[in-house]
């Protein structure tokens, strides 16, 4: 009778992969391991990247508003979906533009950009991430991603004030 093998699991880093120069296990590994939840949208959005960069779709789905419409297809077709899309995906940088406090409805928002190639080809991209505040915790409701590649101006320049205008 043949043994069934383990699947192998992708090893923990030791430096956080969302770019804080933080070691793993002081910076989202305690998110990734619901041993505590995000104090703001930088920090649920810095985790929720370190999650795609370590194929956590469990984590990911977790920190989704009950109102983003993956949420409605449950988790095993959402880590299908992330799956299928990010096969071959790199992360290889994160840097955040700008950011929001919770606004009067309880908005808070998060300009970044994230660096990511496949098969050398780049696609990275700028987002602005929304996050409302749920059952106690942040997250994550909407993003309006833009490929980096279209953007009209440089990142240095890029602030939320000026979100609207950046693509033309």
């Amino acid at each position: 009778m043949a043994k069934k093998r383990k699947r192998a699991s992708r090893p923990k880093p030791t430096t956080c992969p969302c770019d804080t120069g933080k070691p793993y296990a002081q910076c989202c590994g305690p998110l990734h391991a619901g041993e505590r939840t995000a104090g703001d949208a930088v920090e649920l959005m810095r985790s929720r990247y370190s999650g795609f960069c370590l194929g956590l779709a469990e984590y990911l789905w977790r920190t989704l508003h009950t109102q983003h419409e993956a949420k409605a297809q449950g988790l095993e077709a959402y880590a299908a979906t992330m799956k299928q899309h990010s096969a071959g995906l790199r992360y290889r940088l994160l840097r955040i533009l700008d950011q929001r406090p919770p606004d009067a409805q309880g908005v808070a928002q998060v300009l970044f950009f994230s660096e990511i190639a496949q098969l050398k080809r780049d696609h990275s991209i700028v987002e602005l991430s929304s996050f409302v505040e749920e059952d106690g915790e942040l997250r994550y409701i909407t993003g309006i991603t833009r490929p980096a590649s279209e953007l009209a101006h440089g990142l240095e320049d890029l602030t939320i004030e000026h979100w609207d205008c950046a693509g033309h």
